[in-house]
């Protein structure tokens, strides 16, 4: 009866060792993926006046549409809706894609309903496409209840 204890222990923790192990080589081949992808997370960054949020970069380089986002005062967006050839020259000067835009077009806002004044900011929504070509969406930000001090 002993011996049959005696084994029994033996197997028992032979299986919960060799469980732990599994465990702990799953873990280790999860941690470099948790990592790249946390290197690979975009952040907003700030670019002259504007502040970008590079979203494509969640992705591989080669997955299209490609999608940036733009925080930009009201006049900065006034310059850029006035001439969109210096919205292509930023995007490609910062490198905002993958590849350079080469054609910017259609340009599609939402104004603000209701208001009588003109928003302070405007949240800009860029897409590449496979064809270099890059659509704009504008829609006036949302201010919280607490003031942004960048759209003052």
């Amino acid at each position: 009866m002993k011996a049959i204890t005696i084994v029994s222990v033996f197997l028992y923790s032979l299986v919960v060792f060799q469980g732990n192990n599994a465990a702990y080589a799953q873990e280790k081949a999860a941690a470099p993926e948790a990592k790249e992808h946390h290197e690979r997370s975009p952040k907003w960054e700030k670019l002259e006046d504007v502040r970008v949020l590079r979203v494509w970069q969640f992705e591989d380089e080669d997955k299209f549409p490609q999608v940036t986002i733009l925080r930009v005062t009201n006049a900065t967006y006034i310059k850029l809706l006035q001439d969109p050839q210096s919205l292509m020259e930023f995007v490609n000067k910062h490198k905002m894609f993958a590849k350079d835009v080469i054609k910017v077009g259609p340009w599609v806002s939402l104004s603000s309903v209701g208001k009588e004044q003109p928003p302070k900011c405007w949240v800009l929504t860029l897409l590449h496409g496979k064809l270099s070509t890059m659509l704009v969406s504008a829609l006036p930000q949302i201010m919280p209840n607490k003031p942004d001090p960048e759209c003052e």
